[in-house]
């Protein structure tokens, strides 16, 4: 508490006019100090607040343990008001009655009592559904009378623009999903630091799916899919593919689902199902079979190329057209059943370097060398 006295004087009775800041905890660390002055020894004193006498003289007249008259040994003239622990109730006219021999002569003055904002009311946290109206309330306490001032603080922790008030409502309608959140309540007076309470907002909202990726795969190996969605609550994911359901496990906002040793009937449409209490959404996303380029890289009885591409015959021994391959992945090389080579494979440097070294080997071992002659001419139109 900061009080100064104006002026002191011991031919005139006066009292001061001060104000008296109240600071928090006020029980802990607020007074106020009332001066008041006597003309001479003779003179006497008494103190009122508003009609009520506090003190006549020595003598206390109210009930009141945090209120005393302060007489300084240094000054024998001063009839002083102290009081403890001031709240708010103890603003307002304070009187000091100085009767002398000739005349009564009362003094008068304000003590204000300033108060910091206190927020004392606030609205709870609350979910709320996309599209709903809001409405939020935030009261306080203090004098002068704090003012009111809402922010909005996002969940990744962007602070938006300040919604400044005259009301103690802030009003939202049509609230979306970006306005989910916390919403911060600032009460200001020019007493001290403002006070401030968080309110959070949660917006439901059904999914929507933002994100589906597939990669081609090969027989035998494994296969993922992903599904991202956006959605509050968090979404519960299944997945379809040809009618049927697959179970699996959700990862709060994205589902993978793997598939082992891929088959030929596993190939096709998937569909990502995301649901919550608001709705659902689905994506469909294709799985699709990939070729691994065949290199023929196996000594075959001979070649020859036709509408399906370049193939192998023979090897093997036993019927049916066989063709080798190798599985670049594996660095393996094997008979399998036979399998049309795409032409798109011989775009790529490696697939001509094996093919320039079958040549080499069919014309060493007295081959003919025309259809893959043939082959590596056409490659230079691609």
């Amino acid at each position: 508490v900061k009080c100064s006295r104006l002026f002191h004087s011991q031919t005139k009775g006066y009292v001061s006019k001060l104000h008296v800041r109240s600071i928090p905890p006020p029980h802990l660390s607020s007074f106020a100090s009332l001066r008041c002055y006597l003309l001479d020894g003779i003179s006497k004193g008494a103190w009122l607040n508003r009609s009520s006498i506090i003190f006549a003289g020595s003598d206390k007249w109210s009930v009141d343990p945090r209120v005393s008259i302060v007489s300084s040994v240094a000054d024998k003239h001063e009839y002083s008001l102290q009081i403890q622990k001031v709240d708010v109730t103890d603003d307002g006219q304070y009187t000091c009655s100085i009767q002398s021999e000739r005349n009564l002569r009362p003094k008068h003055l304000n003590l204000v009592v300033k108060v910091p904002p206190k927020i004392y009311d606030i609205s709870a946290d609350i979910t709320v559904n996309e599209g709903s109206n809001v409405s939020l309330i935030c009261t306080a306490s203090g004098k002068p009378e704090p003012s009111i001032s809402w922010r909005h603080i996002t969940p990744s922790g962007e602070v938006t623009a300040s919604l400044v008030t005259l009301s103690e409502y802030l009003n939202i309608t049509g609230i979306t999903r970006d306005q989910s959140g916390d919403y911060e309540c600032s009460a200001l007076n020019d007493i001290a630091f403002p006070d401030t309470k968080t309110v959070r907002v949660t917006v439901n909202f059904a999914p929507s799916i933002h994100e589906m990726k597939s990669h081609g795969v090969g027989l035998g190996r494994t296969a993922l899919l992903r599904c991202e969605a956006a959605a509050v609550p968090v979404p519960i994911f299944e997945w379809i593919i040809k009618g049927q359901g697959i179970d699996i496990k959700n990862l709060s906002s994205r589902s993978v689902l793997t598939v082992n040793n891929m088959t030929e009937d596993r190939y096709g449409n998937y569909t990502c199902v995301a649901t919550n209490k608001i709705g659902s959404a689905n994506a469909s996303v294709p799985l699709i079979r990939k070729y691994l380029p065949p290199v023929l890289t196996c000594g075959l009885p001979e070649w020859r190329i036709d509408s399906a591409g370049l193939i192998g015959v023979g090897g093997g021994g036993g019927g049916g057209g066989r063709v080798c391959v190798v599985d670049v992945s594996r660095g393996a090389c094997a008979f399998v059943p036979f399998i049309p080579c795409s032409l798109s494979c011989l775009r790529s440097l490696d697939c001509l370097i094996v093919f320039i070294r079958m040549a080499v080997m069919s014309h060493s071992k007295g081959r003919s060398t025309t259809n893959l002659l043939h082959t590596l001419t056409s490659l230079t139109h691609c």
